[in-house]
């Protein structure tokens, strides 16, 4: 087997460990109110150097690079650039019960996945969360493995 074959395998590591790292390299935060609140993934795999998490109620991966040059290469550790962002409308979330949710998801240069973002809005009614999706957007409905909370994406 040769060392690139290596590093495509999955190969699992310590869940604390991966955590911790994604943590420290401003990845995923301690802050509960943050998006990337660490509670809110779990670990998933080791792949080519990247620790992989979900995302408990979304389902949704993202990954971490171990190699500190790769997560030094951005100044200041700013996030990738967005390429493509959708704004996703949920009914009754499981951190928001019997609320209303939009939430703006990015997918990276780099990452292929979406990953939420701090914009989110949480009110009582569809149209309240109705009324901050931005012009121009097309609703794409929903996908079928979404979570139930998940109403609406929008493109």
């Amino acid at each position: 087997m040769t060392n690139s074959q290596l590093s495509d395998e999955i190969t699992h590591r310590d869940p604390d460990r991966a955590f911790n790292q994604a943590i420290e390299i401003g990845v995923m935060s301690t802050d509960p109110e943050s998006p990337h609140f660490a509670g809110n993934f779990m670990y998933m795999f080791t792949k080519a150097r990247c620790d992989y998490f979900k995302h408990k109620v979304t389902r949704r991966y993202f990954y971490s690079s171990m190699d500190p040059a790769a997560n030094t290469e951005q100044p200041s550790q700013q996030a990738p650039a967005t390429i493509l962002e959708n704004w996703v409308v949920y009914h009754n979330p499981a951190d928001h019960p019997g609320k209303w949710v939009i939430r703006r998801w990015a997918i990276q240069q780099g990452n292929p996945e979406p990953v939420p973002t701090t914009e989110a809005y949480v009110a009582d009614s569809y149209a309240e969360v109705a009324a901050r999706i931005p012009d121009g957007l097309t609703n794409i409905g929903r996908s079928p493995g979404d979570v139930a909370a998940i109403l609406e994406v929008w493109l």
